[in-house]
């Protein structure tokens, strides 16, 4: 909120133990990946997010559960995540490599298996900067 005012942002995808997503992201690109993770569960301090690029795993990213201050809130009842309080912004930048066989590469984010079965995280994919081949 706003000066009392709601500020809606689209484009986030949610993720889940039963909910993959991917995305197919243009060669030679840097990406930034914005994470929100659902303040469904007390008591746990972090959430992680397990990434993949065209099937090979990546890394495991872990990021501390903070409120956020201005009490963001999920307008959506998709999964029934309706009303549930998100935690600040968080983000990591992936980096497309180039190859000469393909334009593109597969990006799979999902939640870790050590995780909580409940936890839930958006994701919000934006291309950060364009480099020269």
């Amino acid at each position: 909120m706003k000066d009392n005012k709601k500020i809606k942002s689209k484009g986030w995808f949610l993720v889940d133990k039963s909910n993959k997503q991917q995305f197919m992201i243009p060669s030679n690109r840097l990406v930034r990946v914005f994470c929100r993770s659902v303040m469904n569960q007390k008591g746990l301090s972090n959430y992680s997010m397990s990434v993949h690029e065209n099937g090979q795993w990546i890394g495991n990213y872990m990021f501390d559960k903070l409120i956020t201050e201005n009490q963001a809130k999920i307008t959506t009842n998709y999964k029934e995540v309706k009303n549930l309080s998100l935690s600040k912004t968080r983000s990591f930048y992936l980096n497309t490599p180039t190859s000469d066989d393909v334009d593109y590469s597969y990006y799979t984010f999902s939640i870790p298996g050590q995780s909580d079965e409940n936890e839930k995280i958006l994701i919000k994919i934006i291309e950060y900067e364009k480099s020269e081949k």
